[in-house]
């Protein structure tokens, strides 16, 4: 179900004045009219009722009511799998607006931005450039969970270089990286058969990780994931790899084992 996304300045229910691009998606888009209502959620995905009360020409008034309890109970319950963390490197231009929309609609619960030794242009130096950056990636997950009714917002973290991503558990987290050669020991399928309680995935850029980084992943725990020989645009790899392992994750219970 699709659900608006609340303003980040709402605690809960209460009284709240919507303008710029919420107000045009509800009153323009969505075409609401005072006493008109819609499913809404914060960030954090706890549920509400939003109800229009009072439309100007370019503000609207709405009231955050609790979500009826019918209403609760008639809806699916959430997917309840490991969350999924996209660790990418950042591509020129304004791609990433692609990898974090087709990402987010496939189920990713995080994106963080990574340069890495191939990033064309590098990191953005000035601190406005940054955070303009940053606030039109939060937009553009935001409208995404809302088209694709997403159970919370994904988060959209800070800009790291490749240098200080985490390293990871094996024993409870599944990360990978991937890598266009079949270097994986293992199926995307046998890694994810473990509990596991996250699953993190490392996407290069264009030109792919370089020898050095694909040692540091190595080093932070990442395993290298063969997906075929077809060769994916970043963006499309983001999507395909997400879109696979969420598929894998909820089908779990439904999985065989075939002795050959």
């Amino acid at each position: 179900m699709k659900r608006f996304v609340l303003p980040p300045d709402c605690q809960g229910e209460g009284e709240i004045t919507l303008s710029g691009k919420d107000f045009h998606y509800l009153c323009r888009v969505r075409r609401l009219k005072g006493g008109d209502s819609v499913p809404a959620m914060l960030a954090d995905g706890r549920r509400f009722v939003l109800v229009l009360t009072e439309k100007g020409t370019n503000t609207c008034r709405a009231r955050v009511e609790p979500e009826p309890e019918e209403s609760r109970e008639n809806q699916s319950r959430p997917e309840e799998i490991a969350p999924i963390e996209l660790y990418q490197a950042v591509p020129k231009g304004r791609v990433f607006d692609d990898v974090v929309r087709r990402c987010v609609e496939a189920g990713v619960t995080r994106i963080v931005p990574v340069y890495t030794e191939f990033t064309v242009g590098g990191a953005a130096r000035d601190t406005a450039e940054r955070q303009r950056r940053e606030e039109r990636l939060q937009r553009v997950a935001r409208s995404a969970a809302e088209q694709c009714g997403a159970v919370r917002l994904p988060e959209i973290a800070q800009a790291i270089e490749l240098s200080q991503i985490p390293s990871f558990d094996s024993n409870t987290e599944a990360a990978f990286f991937l890598h266009q050669e079949p270097l994986a020991e293992w199926s995307l399928h046998r890694y994810l058969e473990a509990s596991i309680r996250k699953v993190v995935l490392a996407v290069g850029p264009e030109g792919g990780f370089s020898q050095r980084e694909l040692r540091l992943l190595e080093h932070k725990g990442f395993r290298p994931v063969y997906l075929g020989p077809q060769v994916l645009r970043t963006e499309n790899a983001a999507f395909f790899a997400v879109a696979a392992i969420r598929v894998l994750l909820l089908e779990r219970e439904s999985w065989t084992t075939r002795k050959k």
